[in-house]
């Protein structure tokens, strides 16, 4: 590329420490630190949330221009004018979607005053999970203008474990899964009387039903085709509407292993942006992650774990990982059953937290 400014030594030296220290793999090439996109990562993850992109796609140099210190990046996939080799962005945009610190954070940290050019421009679809913090009518707006009032169970689902005998056989396939039969009617399970489905519903902090996935005993069903307009499975957490302010939030990966813990499920082994904003927004005093126990969900929880460390200062984050010889929590709670797995989850936090106070029963966790 062709040198048009110098290029200001001493703050990228201080860029590439601060991005090592949040555990981002970035690499001097020529004048410019490369890294991650996160404009890649973030769409590929909207079809697959395990998704992680390796390929330094990002590259930042910092320059001394006329009126100061500047901020320029590229990345060919968020930038038609990347691929001709020009800067396509003049702010800390990038930088704050790839590490989700705030701009304002990045230009402080290198003593960069904004210039016009730097006027955040932020992609309104990360802004959802904010409105949600809001005053609930903003949200309502928001979840209008996204038709989620259309999004719906399937008409023929009756509720699990009800007075009737409709349900039955989900009933028996969900105690199976080493699942408290009280945990099932509190997460709201359903079962489709004509797929012959078990439905999970999912709903908003505010109770709004907004997505839904099902299992037929052996495969997941995500629905992809209801628009771009509605959520999508990167959007949602599941049983986030059931957790308690001020108390410990514990996220899983799949809705079994969350039934299982009587917490939250993400509904892969890594975070969304949305998925992100919304946990960030709870600022639960106690994160506990308890992802598989496979590579993936071990790097997940990892990368989860260095982000929600700078972004939730005040949190405590800890790992929690199933026994070694199994694949993840509810795979315990089939051969343990549901009061002994809650008994060794929360030992085994007690235990990865230096012998901190944490609940040990059921009743405890939900209360």
């Amino acid at each position: 590329m062709t040198r048009r400014h110098e290029i200001d030594e001493d703050r990228m030296i201080r860029l590439e420490a601060w991005l090592q220290s949040r555990g981002i793999d970035v690499l001097r090439v020529g004048d410019d630190l490369t890294l991650a996109s996160p404009f890649k990562e973030r769409d590929k993850r909207r079809f697959d949330s395990s998704y992680v992109d390796h390929k330094k796609r990002l590259s930042v140099r910092i320059i001394q221009d006329v009126g100061g210190p500047r901020i320029l990046w590229k990345c060919w996939y968020a930038s038609a004018s990347a691929a001709s080799g020009s800067y396509g962005g003049k702010s800390a945009f990038a930088l704050s979607v790839r590490t989700r610190a705030t701009q304002a954070e990045i230009y402080q940290l290198l003593d960069i005053t904004p210039s016009a050019e730097s006027v955040p421009t932020e992609d309104l679809g990360t802004k959802l999970s904010e409105m949600m913090t809001k005053k609930p009518e903003v949200f309502e707006q928001r979840r209008s203008n996204m038709k989620l009032n259309a999004v719906q169970q399937p008409s023929d689902a009756v509720s699990c474990f009800s007075e009737s005998n409709f349900s039955q056989q989900a009933d028996q396939m969900i105690l199976q899964r080493g699942v408290f039969r009280d945990i099932a009617k509190r997460y709201g399970l359903r079962y489709g009387l004509s797929s012959l489905n078990i439905v999970f519903p999912i709903y908003d902090p505010f109770g709004n039903l907004v997505y839904y996935l099902t299992w037929n005993g052996s495969r997941y069903h995500f629905p992809r085709d209801l628009g771009e307009d509605y959520f999508s499975k990167e959007d949602v957490i599941f049983g986030l509407h059931l957790w308690t302010p001020k108390k410990p939030m514990i996220l899983s990966e799949g809705v079994f292993d969350a039934l299982s813990l009587i917490g939250q499920a993400v509904l892969g082994s890594a975070l969304s942006d949305h998925q992100f904003d919304l946990v960030k927004a709870a600022q639960p005093p106690r994160l506990i992650l308890a992802n598989d126990n496979d590579r993936a969900g071990k790097m997940g929880s990892k990368r989860m774990e260095s982000v929600f460390k700078h972004s939730l200062p005040e949190t405590r984050i800890i790992v929690v990982n199933p026994p070694s010889n199994l694949k993840d929590w509810n795979e315990l709670a089939q051969k343990v059953g549901p009061d002994e797995v809650i008994r060794v989850f929360c030992q085994r936090v007690q235990q990865v937290s230096g012998g901190e106070s944490f609940a040990s029963t059921v009743s405890q966790i939900i209360q």
